[in-house]
């Protein structure tokens, strides 16, 4: 079997929701879950501890809360602590417990249980589930949490513990509690910065329509850019052609390539032909970029070629011949499978050349030099940029000034970068299974702790690397404090529209930020999505 087709396929086997939270919690407050739990001293924290927290995290403002407590057991909650509780009390994020009278109470200084967390929680982000818990003891779980803490079940914010159990009544470390605040925090900024995923363009059904935004098709999208008006083009990679979005008009046009006929595997037979772009005919055009001039500049991985199209409406091969691997002038150099590139302010193009497992680099004057990798060479190591190897790189950023060069080491399930000759791990843990070939994971954390599962396109947003993780399901990004967060996804393939972090996406290849907004290529969805990306929830 040819080796390029396996390549891809295995890349691609593995390929206005907005729900309004209690109107007296739409601000965060400026402290963060460090800073309040950290001041705790690790011990169990209590309910009146808790609720502090909760009211200082998400409470728009305070207030002296205009109704009296009920509970019996008010003389126990510390006075400096009263306006808090009693806000709390009036928006129905806390009610209480009845002691064994009937009487209702706080019980202000006993230790807070999984259950009431979670229950206190799901009334600050107002979310439910109506879904049976897996958990074996799903019966101990009072009705008053049940549903709240089956939508953070669903939401993979609880694990079971080994014996597949909850344990409701039981606390949390303050490691846990910690982590967990971290992430609900997260959740809830977001669902207030009104950065809801949206479909922008695709039916979701495959096919190669030219309309508005109800009725155009992709097949398979890989990649997307945008010019220095907005307008969207979209790499529509199994139709075989280069689409525009006029983002004025809010319609979609095929500027380059066209339908032939179908392939064995019944997507449109990719063909290579330069010239005017009404008879241009591409290969898997996947990734792009436009240079200070406004060319579009695209990797044609089929083609094993990187192409142009100019001012005149006339595409041309920037780089590239036959198939293999040379470095050279553009009428000489080679490429295996070139998957991603990118572009600096000089306008030196920088291609991930997949199958050659090199990063190569193509100045303005055309001429193709290898900076990092052993050509024709699989493997995983760091170290000096001619000794380091790669397996199947398929996404590419560079700084403006090309001094920094990321790179997602698809096969290796880790991102890279390359700086002054040398290349370092900058995210992901590539671990081998017992024949020796990479297994890609998901786990979030530390750049040293998370996993990724085949990552593709990247695109960087003021310092921040935003990471296509195909085989998760998820975009994510790495901060510049060293963290790898979600972005949008939830680990399952779908298709699903909403709050980034409950948003479905199915294999997406490619992502794009400009101005403000996140586009997404949802390579399986046969769409593209959008999202408003807040750099400062990231830094």
């Amino acid at each position: 079997m040819n080796k390029r087709f396996t390549v891809l396929t295995l890349i691609l086997a593995v390929i206005f929701i907005y729900t309004a939270l209690p109107a007296a919690f739409l601000v965060a407050a400026q402290p963060t879950p460090v800073d309040l739990l950290t001041k705790l001293n690790g011990d169990a924290v209590t309910r009146e501890e808790f609720c502090v927290v909760l009211f200082k995290l998400f409470a728009e403002e305070e207030n002296d809360g205009s109704a009296e407590l009920p509970f019996k057991d008010i003389d126990l909650i510390k006075s400096e602590n009263l306006t808090y509780i009693k806000v709390l009390y009036e928006k129905g994020i806390l009610k209480g417990s009845a002691d064994s009278d009937g009487n209702p109470c706080m019980f202000p200084n006993d230790k807070i249980t999984k259950q009431e967390i979670f229950t206190l929680f799901g009334r600050i982000l107002d979310k439910t589930s109506e879904n049976t818990l897996p958990f074996a003891d799903e019966a101990d779980i009072p009705d008053y949490a049940y549903n709240y803490v089956a939508w953070f079940a669903e939401n993979n914010f609880i694990e079971a513990s080994s014996e597949e159990k909850f344990n409701p009544k039981e606390g949390m470390t303050f490691d846990e509690l910690l982590e967990l605040t971290e992430m609900v925090y997260e959740f809830y900024r977001l669902a207030n910065s009104e950065i809801a995923v949206q479909t922008l363009f695709g039916t979701g059904t495959r096919g190669l329509v030219d309309a508005g935004v109800l009725k155009a098709r992709f097949t398979q999208p890989y990649g997307i850019t945008c010019d220095e008006n907005g307008n969207v083009f979209v790499f529509d990679t199994y139709n075989n052609a280069l689409r525009k979005i006029d983002v004025k008009k809010n319609m979609i046009s095929t500027i380059a390539g066209q339908f032939v006929n179908l392939d064995d595997n019944d997507f449109s037979q990719g063909y290579y032909l330069d010239g005017e772009l009404k008879g241009a005919l591409l290969n898997r055009p996947v990734s792009g970029v436009f240079n200070s001039k406004g060319e579009l500049i695209f990797a044609d991985s089929e083609n094993n070629a990187v192409r142009i199209i100019r001012k005149n409406n006339r595409m041309y091969t920037y780089a590239g011949t036959t198939q293999g691997y040379l470095n050279g002038a553009r009428d000489e150099a080679k490429f295996n499978c070139p998957m991603a590139i990118a572009i600096d302010k000089n306008d030196n193009v920088y291609v991930a050349d997949s199958l050659n497992n090199c990063i190569r680099k193509i100045n303005p004057d055309g001429k193709t030099t290898t900076i990092a990798g052993v050509p024709e060479k699989e493997g995983c190591a760091d170290g000096a940029a001619d000794k380091a190897l790669f397996r199947s790189p398929s996404g590419i950023a560079v700084t403006a000034d090309g001094k920094v060069i990321y790179v997602s080491d698809t096969g290796n399930h880790r991102i890279v970068k390359i700086e002054a000759g040398k290349v370092t791990t900058v995210a992901g843990i590539t671990e081998l299974d017992k024949d020796g070939d990479p297994i890609g994971g998901y786990k979030a954390g530390t750049v040293k702790e998370a996993a990724f599962n085949l990552p593709m396109g990247l695109t960087l947003a003021d310092g921040i690397l935003i990471v296509a993780d195909s085989g998760n399901n998820m975009i994510r990004a790495i901060t510049p404090s060293g963290n790898v967060v979600k972005v949008a996804g939830n680990s399952e393939p779908g298709d699903l529209n909403g709050h980034p972090w409950e948003a479905m996406l199915n294999q997406p290849m490619g992502v794009y930020y400009n101005n403000g907004t996140l586009y997404i290529a949802d390579t399986v969805n046969n769409k593209i999505k959008t999202m408003k990306f807040k750099v400062d929830l990231y830094q």
